[in-house]
């Protein structure tokens, strides 16, 4: 880590600190493949409204026949607006702690929990999009330990257990593709599934263990892991459930107003819209702009003195918004108790 001196500035430092840390932060954040994404390399700004067209158009239920001229069948829109804010988590350190430690092991020490707090923030705020009231397609369980592979499809609560395989169906019934298909799950409903097919994930064949992250299928060691399940890249979660995220570092948790044991969809369901962001210069602030290289999501790594402590501040940011698109695209699985 790069330290203060004659040859090396502030600015140098939080530039080396952005560019060593974008590969753990990077690891860290959700699938990409979860949401469809809108980024772009221009400047954005709080506020901004980003368009993005998603394939959930509507159509009439008869075809033109041009044998009677053009029938006036406009389909409906697909265009889903997301409104960029800039979020993300700082770290403040008093003088004395910051002269007494260094900044390097500070920064070497802090730096990746920042970065994890970002990334949760960014996934929990995609999963509060998934509510009843937005996607209707809802199945049930009991608890979310009772999920499974094979139940039949529950959609009124505290009568059964949905599978996995009955979600597909529905999606199957609602012409949602089969390409993509992916589920998260709170750990507890993870394990449940896990354990329904315990024999096969251990004994695996090309198919059973597979990543979906941001590097590519010749990488995937590197990704997030993802089990094959039924058509379905299955991740956990423990955020997207109050009762299973214990969060000993704090920060970001479900708050939708469902009790989530996962769902289940495509990436047209949400929709994920990021731009660089411009910071204005001020004394003793430094800012790096970082676009994550395998991903294309933007960062931009703060440093500021605070003269409210004194001391600094180190921070870890992102301007992105997050949109519901196909609501036929997302089925959410609900636990009737935890």
């Amino acid at each position: 880590m790069a330290t203060i001196s004659a040859t090396t500035d502030i600015a140098t430092m939080i530039a080396v600190y952005a560019f060593k840390s974008v590969p753990v932060y990077g690891a860290d954040l959700p699938p990409r493949d979860l949401f469809t994404l809108n980024f772009d390399e221009s400047i954005g700004a709080v506020g901004q409204q980003v368009i993005t067209r998603i394939p959930f158009t509507v159509f009439g239920s008869t075809a033109n026949n041009l044998a009677n001229g053009w029938g006036n069948l406009q389909p409906s829109s697909s265009n889903i607006t997301t409104t960029l804010q800039a979020k993300g988590y700082d770290h403040p350190f008093n003088v004395v702690t910051w002269e007494t430690v260094g900044e390097g092991q500070i920064l070497n020490t802090f730096s990746s929990i920042l970065q994890k707090q970002v990334a949760n923030n960014i996934f929990v705020d995609a999963a509060n999009l998934v509510t009843s009231s937005t996607y209707p397609n809802v199945c049930y369980v009991n608890s979310s330990s009772l999920f499974n592979l094979t139940g039949s499809l529950i959609t009124t609560s505290g009568t059964g257990n949905t599978g996995l395989q009955s979600v597909s169906t529905l999606l199957d019934e609602n012409e949602i593709t089969q390409v993509d298909r992916y589920t998260i799950l709170n750990p507890a409903a993870y394990q449940a599934l896990i354990g329904n097919i315990f024999q096969t994930y251990v004994l695996g064949n090309d198919r059973a263990v597979v990543g979906n992250g941001f590097v590519s299928a010749t990488e995937r060691n590197q990704a997030w892991p993802g089990i094959d399940v039924a058509g379905f890249d299955v991740f956990k979660s423990p955020r997207i459930n109050t009762n299973t995220a214990k969060v000993p570092l704090g920060g970001a948790t479900y708050s939708g107003g469902n009790v989530l044991a996962g769902w289940a969809g495509v990436p047209a369901g949400i929709v994920l819209a990021a731009r660089p962001m411009d910071i204005a210069p001020a004394p003793l602030m430094w800012a790096v702009p970082v676009i994550e290289p395998t991903s294309g999501f933007p960062l931009t790594y703060i440093m500021a003195f605070d003269t409210s402590l004194p001391g600094w501040r180190l921070g870890v940011y992102s301007l992105y918004g997050v949109s519901s698109a196909n609501t036929n695209a997302i089925v959410p699985i609900i636990s009737a108790s935890t």
